[in-house]
């Protein structure tokens, strides 16, 4: 399925996080599209009456495969930006694992951080300062299988995980859905809002995107659909597989990117 954010609401396979009274806050109503993007605010909400981040799910959860966003965060104290897999079930989370492409904290955007938990206990290996201006888009991708979880920034390879290196083995046992975050955030890694953090802090996703399942008949682990700084988020969903191989199918010629 191609999805597109090309209306004035967030479509129907989408869900907004709505718990300004948890931790992290997040309203959503602080959720938009416009113009072919997708839109992620922070600040104080006249709603609810304090200042909360937002994020979205993509509710079709997916055991193994490759997923890519193409993003950017306005500079600001008090916000972090963060793309991740989550569990399919909240109640599971540590034991069968999370997945962070991106934890965008630093309030002026010129590093990540990339982590994998796993385990009740909750064991994470990770990179916590991949350098980076997240003023302006990049793609982040993963690459989730049995013997290794891969991550790349604009199509570049930069860290790789498999079952020897983190204490509990890779994460198996669920599969997990895509989540995109702009979350509030005031001491430990989130810098606290100041007077230089703008009125509302904008987290916002565009050009094209896809996820997509491994395929047995194919050998090359590059993209397959190039990135181009198009207007809207594309991806491609597939149902659950079971594989032990090392590629992935490759995009139908309809799913290329376009746009400018």
């Amino acid at each position: 399925m191609v999805q597109d954010f090309n209306g004035s609401s967030l479509p129907a396979q989408w869900g907004t996080y709505d718990s300004p009274n948890g931790t992290p806050p997040r309203s959503g109503d602080m959720v938009s599209v416009s113009n072919g993007m997708l839109h992620i605010a922070g600040g104080v909400n006249s709603r609810v009456g304090k200042d909360v981040g937002g994020g979205v799910m993509y509710l079709k959860a997916q055991k193994y495969g490759r997923w890519e966003v193409r993003f950017r965060a306005q500079a600001g104290a008090g916000y972090g930006a963060f793309v991740l897999l989550w569990p399919q079930n909240n109640e599971d989370w540590p034991t069968v694992g999370e997945i962070d492409l991106a934890e965008v904290v630093a309030s002026d955007r010129s590093t990540f951080g990339t982590f994998l938990h796993h385990g009740s206990a909750n064991h994470q290996v990770g990179l916590d300062a991949t350098k980076a201006d997240f003023t302006e888009f990049h793609t982040v991708a993963v690459e989730w299988l049995p013997t290794r979880v891969t991550y790349y920034l604009d199509g570049k390879k930069f860290f790789n995980v498999t079952p020897s290196q983190i204490e509990t083995g890779l994460p198996t046992e669920s599969a997990m859905n895509l989540a995109m975050q702009l979350d509030q955030g005031c001491g430990g890694y989130i810098a606290c809002r100041n007077g230089s953090t703008p009125p509302g802090s904008l987290w916002t996703s565009t050009g094209c995107g896809s996820i997509r399942r491994p395929d047995t008949s194919a050998r090359d682990l590059r993209p397959a659909v190039p990135w181009t700084a198009g207007r809207n988020l594309r991806f491609v969903d597939q149902h659950e597989s079971r594989v032990s191989s090392d590629s992935w199918q490759r995009a139908p010629d309809h799913l290329r990117c376009t746009g400018t």
